[in-house]
C-alpha cells in the first residue's frame, strides 16, 4: 500500500510541475527552434523524458535547470537526427508497406488499418488539445 501511495504522490508531483512549468518549457522551445508545432513536439518529448526520470529529476538541486537541460538536449537531437536525414522508424517504411505490414501483424485487412488510422487521426488534434491544456501550454 505504501508504495502504491507513493507512486500517486510521485505522479502527482510530475503533473503539478508539468502544470506550472509546461508554458515556460514551450517558450524556451519556441526560442530555440522558432516553430510552434516543433515546439509543442520537443516539450511534449522532454516532458515525457522527465517523467521516466521523475524521481532523479525531483531530487536535482534545481529541477526546472533538469527540466531545461532535457528539453535542449531534445532539441540537439532532434536537428542532429534531422541534419543526417534519419527519420522515426514509421518514417522510413513506405506507407504500402507499413499498413500492409500493420494488418498483418494486426490479423487485420488493409482497408481496416486505414480506417482505424483515419479516425486516430482525426481524434488526434483534440486529444493533443486536451493534453496541453492539462499541462498549462
Amino acid at each position: 500500500m505504501i508504495g502504491i501511495r507513493q507512486g500517486a504522490e510521485s505522479r502527482r508531483e510530475f503533473e503539478e510541475f508539468a502544470h506550472t512549468r509546461g508554458t515556460a518549457l514551450f517558450r524556451t522551445a519556441l526560442l530555440l527552434c522558432g516553430d510552434w508545432h516543433l515546439a509543442e513536439d520537443l516539450t511534449q518529448s522532454a516532458l515525457a523524458r522527465i517523467y521516466a526520470s521523475w524521481g532523479r529529476v525531483r531530487r536535482a538541486d534545481s529541477p526546472d535547470a533538469y527540466a531545461r537541460s532535457v528539453l535542449v538536449r531534445t532539441y540537439l537531437s532532434h536537428r542532429r537526427l534531422r541534419r543526417s536525414g534519419k527519420r522515426p522508424a514509421m518514417g522510413e517504411l513506405p506507407e504500402r508497406q507499413s499498413v500492409e505490414e500493420t494488418a498483418a501483424a494486426l490479423a487485420l485487412t488493409v482497408g481496416a488499418v486505414r480506417a482505424r488510422s483515419l479516425r486516430a487521426l482525426n481524434r488526434l488534434p483534440t486529444q493533443l488539445g486536451e493534453q496541453l491544456i492539462d499541462l498549462g501550454g
